[in-house]
């Protein structure tokens, strides 16, 4: 096969009325449920129950990006975008290609992702590993 699009490109969704957990404890949730999406797809040898961890993990980046406010908070916001974007690329060159490795290419930066929010949310809110 080659390189096909399996997955529908990504739309972005603008209607945030529902919103009602703050960004700053939502998004570390919502990597968690990635990564959780990824071991799934990493320790399932069954493709289309592979594929479709990978579809929930891949559901799960489009939200954050549909989070993202790009006219009012810039770069930040055009960052967060190009770095969901290269972690959907990931996930989708995981049908295709090599699984573990695409799997653990975006393993790895969502963890890295992770880390950054709850050490921002610790710093935000005075907390430590201790509490």
């Amino acid at each position: 096969m080659a390189n096909a699009q399996l997955l529908d490109s990504y739309t972005r969704h603008t209607d945030l009325s529902g919103e009602a957990l703050p960004i700053r404890k939502a998004t570390p949730m919502l990597l968690l449920g990635v990564l959780h999406k990824i071991e799934l797809a990493k320790n399932s040898t069954n493709p289309a129950t592979r594929g479709f961890h990978i579809g929930r993990a891949t559901a799960i980046i489009d939200a954050l990006r549909d989070n993202l406010d790009i006219e009012n908070k810039g770069e930040s916001a055009r960052n967060y975008d190009e770095f969901y974007s290269l972690i959907d690329q990931c996930l989708q060159n995981s049908i295709d290609g090599d699984p573990q490795k695409w799997l653990a290419m975006a393993e790895d930066s969502v963890s890295r992702a992770t880390d950054f929010w709850v050490l921002s949310d610790e710093a935000h809110y005075g907390l430590s590993g201790n509490a």
